[in-house]
């Protein structure tokens, strides 16, 4: 009964699972002679031979089965071979070199290469090496940095000299040192270096980061404070070339850290007022200003700075919400309405500005129709995913045209449009947002806009996790500064 049911099972099956089906039913029925049932499982010489399918003989010596017995788990090359399963052995790169008398003609190649490469390692020549690195594309001239020591640092300098740039990564490690934006030099050290070395540049700065350490007006989980020193700590890694635009905006442009803006963490107003007055301190010495927050409260102030200097701004606003909303708990200023103010101060174009990344919930849906009436539409979330990052670009730059074609631009970007699983250290972090990948195609697509001023905001490394909102804050403001920058070259201005 059990014998013949498992023979039927086996009848299609390989001719050494059938004989071993046939010993392990002898085996329980007990008519197998007395010995170990593992031992009647190990196929004799004569006994593999003629179980072999196509005629082979048994694996020949230098396997490690003995010379009687061949074993079917065995997993060395000629078993294997002889069951029909060479395409189941690992053949390693060391036993390739080794030459086997078993190494199948389709591995030759590959040995040969192998050989040829270890030859030309051991025999080259120290001039033939030399040699061969002369023929690797070498860097063009005009890309040349140089090395200045200024004070204790070493930095790297643009190849004319007037532009001080990043500490050199040759001798200083890239986590040691003060934290400054992509370890940029502060904006007192360029401003010395440029009376010190009597450049005809002096006292002139393209662009400045300046950190807004504040969040008192944040209504749900704090600690956006912490922001800017976070973000500075993981820009650490950024390098001068910006790999999608094709440029060195660090090189071809004055770039600064400016520090930080002391504000009053217990009353909004006061703080509001400080940093208004910090940035126009700033725009005295800085041609624009890259802001890194803090909670969003700080757009109001820093773009009433900024249309103070270039007039009336078309927004072009990243968040997941609108910021638009009216007064909470009687308090008219808040990280939920600064655009609301920015629009009755008159801060803003009349139209031609845009949400994008707009989701989840909001209070009710005269939200958007308020926001409407402030001339600034709305792309959600859903409309990105579905309709495509192209697509709604296409919508900002139509929008844009409707405030004139020439108006400034303000960019500002709340990190909470990514989604929470992108960049989950923010403090009303919503689901269903952006990803990285549509972010950064967003906001490249956005070149050519005259881009003027632009902040980052809402990053609260608390709620973070190994830095990643963090890194993704500091790569997203190299992005705008290579939008600034290549505004100044579409408007005329050459580089330094």
């Amino acid at each position: 009964g059990v014998r013949v049911g498992l023979i039927k099972l086996a009848q299609k099956a390989h001719p050494v699972i059938m004989h071993r089906l046939e010993r392990i039913a002898a085996h329980v029925h007990g008519s197998e002679a007395r010995q170990p049932l593992w031992a009647g499982l190990m196929d004799s010489g004569v006994a593999a031979k003629q179980l072999s399918t196509d005629g082979k003989a048994r694996p020949t010596p230098g396997c490690r089965c003995t010379a009687e017995k061949w074993r079917y788990v065995c997993c060395c090359y000629p078993c294997l071979e002889h069951a029909g399963r060479s395409d189941e052995f690992d053949w390693t790169p060391d036993l390739i070199s080794a030459r086997p008398a078993h190494l199948p003609s389709w591995l030759t190649p590959l040995e040969a290469i192998r050989t040829s490469s270890d030859n030309l390692k051991q025999n080259a020549s120290e001039s033939t090496r030399l040699q061969m690195r002369s023929s690797l594309p070498q860097e063009p001239a005009e890309e040349e940095l140089l090395k200045i020591k200024h004070g204790s640092l070493t930095r790297f300098a643009s190849k004319d000299g007037q532009i001080l740039g990043q500490m050199a990564t040759s001798v200083h490690a890239r986590f040691a040192g003060i934290s400054t934006f992509a370890r940029l030099p502060q904006l007192h050290e360029v401003l010395s270096w440029q009376r010190e070395n009597q450049l005809p540049c002096q006292g002139h700065i393209d662009i400045g980061i300046l950190g807004v350490p504040f969040d008192s007006g944040c209504s749900y989980r704090p600690g956006a404070r912490f922001g800017p020193e976070s973000i500075r700590a993981n820009s650490r890694l950024i390098r001068p070339y910006l790999i999608a635009s094709r440029q060195r905006p660090f090189y071809e442009r004055q770039v600064v850290d400016a520090g930080d803006i002391d504000t009053n963490p217990f009353g909004i107003d006061k703080a509001v007022e400080q940093i208004v007055a910090g940035c126009r301190e700033k725009l005295r010495v800085v041609d624009h200003l890259v802001v890194m927050g803090g909670d969003h409260t700080l757009s109001y102030p820093a773009m009433k700075a900024t249309a103070e200097k270039f007039g009336p701004l078309v927004l072009i606003h990243f968040d997941s919400h609108l910021d638009t909303f009216p007064p909470m708990y009687d308090q008219d200023v808040w990280h939920g309405s600064p655009f609301r103010h920015c629009w009755e101060d008159n801060l803003l174009t009349k139209d031609g500005s845009t949400h994008i990344g707009i989701r989840a919930t909001t209070h009710t849906e005269n939200d958007f129709r308020e926001s409407d009436a402030m001339g600034i539409a709305t792309i959600t979330a859903d409309e990105v995913h579905e309709n495509g990052v192209k697509n709604c670009l296409e919508i900002v730059r139509n929008r844009y045209l409707l405030a004139g074609g020439k108006a400034p631009v303000y960019l500002s970007i709340d990190i909470d449009v990514l989604d929470p699983s992108v960049a989950p250290g923010t403090g009303t972090p919503e689901f269903g947002g952006l990803l990285a990948h549509q972010l950064l195609e967003f906001v490249r697509g956005l070149k050519g806009l005259p881009i003027v001023g632009a902040d980052i905001v809402e990053v609260a490394p608390a709620y973070d996790h190994a830095g990643i909102t963090s890194m993704a804050a500091a790569n997203l403001i190299m992005e705008e500064i290579a939008l600034i920058n290549s505004s100044l070259a579409d408007s005329g201005r050459e580089a330094q």
